[in-house]
């Protein structure tokens, strides 16, 4: 029986922590309607209005620049897509809802900084006390105005003609992408009022709160950094409530190696810090940047130093030392404005071509920074580049880069077409990562490790990839040659449906459809058009997943990728 403490009011409505969207959503639905029922009220549905809104670039993100065809756009929305765009969950349209259900005393959480002098902020907690609406064309009712009371504002606010802490919410148009459930998005143009309901954040959402009462959902979320953005909510212990069980191992497996790091790193800077302070840091310490700066004190100090306040679980030894510092150059910075930049010296602008065409492949520069263009026109430019000779781009390749397209060259002699068809999807598989995918055609059986060693020798350009087919070819003639006869037979892939128990997986695979070609090698198995690996407990993969074409089949339309 829980604590006489659990059963107060105090914990009534009181907003749940969670970690996914999905799940915040669905706890909002359901806390409305209890609410409602409660109070004896019934809930007032207001829907957004919604038109077409500009389609974005899928790359950039962004929408297109210039005047655009009003008459080639269509504004208005279907009936049927307008009840789809309506009944999604707020998540997938940004959290501005397309239709909100609200009733008088509903706790509710702002999503818009409409006046932060007033304190209408996002993330702030209020809860209804009026509204003014009006009927759609459709007959559908359209929040003009939500008056909210806020809870726990930052200062008081008091309006004219308004009780105290109550401020008005008007509607405001956003332009959205509204998620359907067939994962289309919807370029849409919104106008509602920016306010959810609030019987669940996301514990995103919940950054910044102190709650003398916190409920908490940990079964979903993903790591300790989750478990303590939504506990550290807590005002006390005695007010934190776990709803559900949760997973143990995320908070007591121990740190990752790159927090264990930065944490060292941290300790160094503070040593370096306290060491600056009294005025006894060497002059040889005086990078202006943290990679530099530890860089300097460990060639100073050695790697074994560890300062004598470092906490036991990360200490660092003589014999257990910490990892070297990589050299990283740091790059010049230069202040310019327009007049200056118009006066940029040849010499500069020939030492940042020679910088940018060193760099492979193109340059991006960092989220809230500009690429410093020269006004000087193409020609100019290039002449000023001529000293330096053109670099070309570096493809990264599977070998040299042939005249023809990569691929195995048939055998005539032992016929390998069944051979070239299954090795060059395992390359493909296998070049996608191969430390990965190493380690995983170790596990299977020594032709997987020919294979797998084959592939590096034919990366290295010390072997070709017929010299790995054959000896693979060789070595599965040498286990059953029966199966993998030599010479003009070739191997019959209609005869190897039955199942080969001397490949990967030592154990036969079973057959999941019913289809007129199969095959089964070295334990990978085609049937139709998917392909798979069975060592132990593998799930279907298909070909047609890896390369992105789309199939309306309804066994390919539920496949696993397998890992």
């Amino acid at each position: 029986m829980a604590p006489s403490y659990y059963c107060c009011d105090s914990l009534t409505n009181v907003s749940i922590i969670t970690a996914l969207n999905s799940q915040k959503d669905h706890i909002n639905e359901l806390g409305s309607a209890h609410f409602a029922a409660d109070t004896g009220q019934t809930l007032t549905e207001f829907y957004s209005i919604d038109t077409l809104g500009v389609e974005c670039d899928p790359v950039t993100g962004r929408k297109p620049r210039g005047r655009t065809n009003k008459t080639a756009i269509q504004k208005t929305i279907s009936p049927g897509l307008q009840n789809v765009l309506w009944n999604l969950r707020h998540s997938a349209s940004e959290h501005i809802p397309g239709k909100l259900s609200l009733c008088i005393g509903m706790p509710v959480m702002i999503w818009n900084n409409d006046a932060t002098e007033l304190c209408i902020t996002k993330g702030q907690e209020g809860h209804v006390v009026g509204w003014n609406a009006k009927l759609g064309p459709n007959g559908q009712w359209i929040l003009e105005t939500l008056f909210v009371k806020l809870d726990h504002p930052a200062k008081t606010i008091q309006i004219e003609g308004l009780p105290e802490n109550v401020v008005p919410l008007m509607k405001n148009s956003t332009s959205i992408q509204c998620l359907c459930p067939s994962d289309l998005t919807i370029s849409t143009s919104r106008s509602q009022v920016s306010v959810l309901p609030n019987f669940a954040m996301t514990d995103y959402a919940s950054q910044g709160k102190t709650r003398p009462f916190n409920v908490v959902d940990l079964n979903s979320c993903c790591n300790h950094l989750s478990y303590y953005t939504a506990l550290s909510r807590s005002a006390t212990c005695e007010g934190t409530v776990i709803v559900q069980g949760f997973d143990p191992s995320k908070i007591t497996c121990g740190a990752s190696g790159y927090l264990w790091q930065e944490f060292r790193e941290l300790e160094l800077l503070e040593d370096i810090t306290k060491l600056c302070y009294i005025g006894n840091l060497p002059e040889s310490v005086n990078g202006k940047l943290h990679n530099a700066l530890l860089c300097q004190y460990q060639q100073l100090k050695g790697r074994g130093y560890c300062p004598e306040n470092v906490m036991g679980p990360i200490r660092w030894t003589e014999l257990h030392p910490m990892q070297t510092f990589q050299v990283i150059t740091d790059s010049s910075w230069q202040l310019i404005n327009k007049s200056s930049s118009d006066g940029l010296s040849n010499e500069v602008n020939i030492e940042s071509n020679k910088i940018r065409k060193n760099l492979c492949g193109s340059f991006i520069p960092a989220q809230g920074s500009k690429m410093i263009k020269s006004n000087l026109k193409r020609k100019a430019d290039d002449e000023l580049g001529t000293e330096e000779p053109k670099i070309k781009k570096i493809r990264i390749s599977f070998g040299p880069t042939p005249e023809v397209p990569i691929g195995f060259i048939w055998d005539s002699a032992d016929y390998s077409c069944s051979y070239d068809s299954l090795f060059t999807i395992l390359c493909e598989i296998w070049i996608y990562n191969p430390k990965s995918w190493t380690k995983s055609f170790y596990t299977f059986s020594h032709h997987g490790k020919l294979l797998a060693d084959g592939y590096k020798k034919v990366i290295r350009s010390v072997d070709t990839l017929e010299n790995i087919r054959n000896e693979v070819h060789r070595s599965l003639k040498h286990d059953n040659p029966i199966l993998f006869p030599g010479g003009d037979i070739g191997t019959d892939i209609h005869r190897d449906c039955h199942g080969l128990p001397w490949g990967f997986s030592r154990q036969p695979v079973p057959i999941p459809v019913k289809t007129h070609t199969r095959t089964k090698c070295m334990g990978f198995y085609t049937y139709g058009s998917r392909v798979g690996y069975n060592p132990r407990v593998s799930k279907p993969v298909q070909i047609k997943a890896w390369f992105h074409i789309k199939s309306d089949s309804n066994v390919e339309k539920n496949y696993l990728m397998s890992r």
